[in-house]
């Protein structure tokens, strides 16, 4: 296999996360955040690796010990002198491997750590809507009806709220709707 082919081993990592988190994600109904994240993650290894690929194997300076880039017809290839010294370069790619995913995952833990300051948290509030006072209802060929239902009944038991503000929520609701021709 050589250092070449282990460095292309190591990439298939990555590259297989990726596909099985997006199987997952078409199977699974639900859109899970856990499963982006882990496909963008195993992305940007992907990236970072080929960066670390070309570096390592294209650069002769950068070349581990005991390897050189051997010319052949139509190739440029990475030979190592003996066994020892292969192992000992695939020894250093797994390194630097690990050194990549771990600096991944400490970057995802920090943005997500800045993000979830940064960003307000969503929650969901009811909307006062301004209008008038009554009730409506749409007519009987209408798709819907529409109620108002005051915030002193919904909210504070019947009692005015405490800071004297009347308000109202819309709550329209649908019929079945034809949609044959």
């Amino acid at each position: 296999m050589g250092l070449e082919g282990h460095y292309h081993w190591l990439l298939q990592l990555p590259i297989a996360v990726g596909v099985l988190t997006l199987l997952v994600d078409i199977v699974i109904s639900q859109h899970l955040p856990v499963v982006a994240t882990l496909r963008s993650m195993s992305i940007l290894l992907q990236g970072t690796w080929f960066i670390q690929m070309g570096l390592t194997l294209w650069t002769p300076s950068l070349l581990p010990k005991g390897c050189s880039m051997a010319h052949g017809m139509d190739e440029k290839t990475v030979r190592c002198v003996s066994e020892k010294a292969l192992m000992q370069a695939k020894a250093l790619a797994n390194l630097q491997f690990s050194w990549h995913v771990a600096g991944i995952v400490v970057f995802t833990a920090v943005l997500f750590a800045t993000l979830s300051t940064v960003m307000p948290k969503q929650q969901a509030k009811y909307l006062h809507l301004d209008g008038s006072e009554e009730d409506s209802f749409e007519g009987e060929d209408s798709p819907g009806a529409v109620f108002k239902i005051e915030e002193e009944d919904v909210e504070h038991g019947g009692r005015s709220p405490s800071d004297g503000s009347q308000g109202s929520v819309e709550l329209q609701v649908f019929d079945g709707i034809d949609l044959e021709r």
